[in-house]
């Protein structure tokens, strides 16, 4: 994927289109006791992917599928 999207900018346009997506409200997933948190889309609530924590070295990261999603929605 060409486009990257950090953690920090998912994070930015996901609340900047609260309208649009909506964040798992699972306080393990929110405060980083799960290695990652569910992000929905819509009305249905479907599911999109995940954003991942920093986990045992590992940087934080986005699912591909939520950042192309993601990249429709970027200012």
């Amino acid at each position: 994927m060409n486009n990257k999207i950090s953690f920090i900018e998912a994070l930015k346009i996901i609340f900047e289109n609260e309208n649009v997506f909506m964040l798992c409200d699972f306080k393990n997933e929110l405060t980083g006791i799960y290695p990652s948190i569910c992000v929905y889309k819509g009305d249905a609530c479907d599911f999109i992917g995940k954003l991942r924590w920093p986990k045992d070295g590992k940087p934080s990261s986005v699912d591909e599928d939520l950042q192309r999603e993601l990249l429709k929605y970027k200012k």
